[in-house]
């Protein structure tokens, strides 16, 4: 009975004040109460900024205004074609990444724990793989091999998940950004990036309880269109493991996508895609359409919304001249909603 007690009195505080998100019924959660993402992309400063020409000041100046204008997630590349900090053989394994790539994302992870935003962490994109990029087949070869596959979340998954465990305020990862274009445009199979993002799933599940999500259009993430790709049956089918599942929806929506499925702002609410097993989020949408306006997306069952960008990386807007306000005005009128920091509320 006393060993008992001691525990309880020795592990209850870490219980209380944990601030790690999690999902219960279908809502983020921290706890105990619900928690709605009032978010942003801050996708990248300098193009491939771990491990290359990395700026902690823009990092601790971005969070910092994220904050001042109700925010409490922000979604990064933590690579944006694989060119700095990781380290990829032309066989298209992954052999780990750069002292310098660590170090930079040590130092990203301790300013969002600072400020207290959120970090969704994208780990690749489809950029790895464009013609454009001079190493392009490497990274094709990487998702047409077991082996290669294996490799990347050996060197790579399981070290990041690993590192930032105990911090809070890594939220989510993100096995690759848009992954859909890898097979639109360079024709890897469906079934090779399912099982990529099946085993990046299982190995996060496996090492942390840090969140997975995979980002794409609507259009491969509901049934209501070309299918929901990344379903748990889908998952499960390619690689059978208990942690081969997302935990959350994070559709993109542009232009292009609400013309044909409709828009979440307006006329769409998440279960209208049959998103109703999860917590779905707006992973993007641009931060200067008009149709983008964050209330609409709570009131439509949407548990978060994503705008790109913050920091104006091109021609969707920024939070200072298109977003901040409507940001800071939901994060008031829904202060337990959103336990915003920005608002200067101290944790009791």
């Amino acid at each position: 009975m006393f060993r008992k007690i001691f525990l309880f009195i020795f592990i209850l505080p870490f219980i209380l004040y944990s601030q790690r998100i999690y999902v219960e019924d279908r809502k983020f959660k921290i706890e105990g109460k619900e928690l709605w993402l009032n978010g942003v992309n801050t996708p990248w400063q300098h193009w491939n900024d771990f491990g290359g020409n990395f700026d902690p000041l823009f990092w601790d100046n971005e969070f910092s205004k994220i904050r001042k204008y109700g925010g409490n997630l922000t979604r990064i590349w933590i690579t944006c074609n694989g060119e700095v900090g990781i380290k990829i053989s032309s066989n298209g394994k992954i052999e780990g990444m750069t002292e310098k790539f660590w170090d930079d994302v040590d130092t990203l992870m301790s300013l969002a724990k600072k400020h207290k935003i959120y970090v969704l962490a994208t780990l690749i994109s489809f950029d790895h793989t464009k013609d454009s990029h001079p190493n392009y087949s490497l990274w094709r070869k990487m998702y047409l091999s077991d082996e290669n596959i294996s490799s990347f979340v050996s060197n790579y998954v399981i070290p990041f998940a690993k590192r930032y465990a105990t911090n809070d305020y890594l939220f989510a990862i993100e096995p690759c950004n848009e992954i859909e274009w890898v097979h639109e445009e360079h024709k890897i199979p469906w079934e090779r990036l399912q099982l990529f993002c099946a085993r990046v799933a299982s190995a996060v599940h496996s090492v942390s309880s840090v969140l997975v999500t995979v980002g794409c259009s609507v259009k491969w993430q509901s049934d209501k269109a070309e299918g929901n790709f990344f379903s748990d049956d889908k998952l499960q089918k390619v690689f059978l493991s208990k942690g081969s599942y997302i935990d959350f929806y994070s559709p993109h929506f542009y232009d292009w996508v609400i013309r044909w499925f409709g828009n979440p702002f307006y006329d769409k609410r998440d279960v209208d895609y049959n998103l109703d097993d999860k917590p779905a989020i707006i992973g993007e949408c641009p931060a200067n359409a008009q149709w983008v306006i964050y209330e609409k997306a709570y009131k439509n069952g949407w548990e978060g919304v994503c705008a790109w960008t913050s920091n104006g990386v091109d021609a969707n807007g920024n939070i200072d001249g298109h977003l901040g306000e409507q940001m800071k005005n939901f994060a008031k009128k829904y202060q337990e909603l959103v336990r915003s920091y920005s608002l200067n509320k101290k944790k009791k």
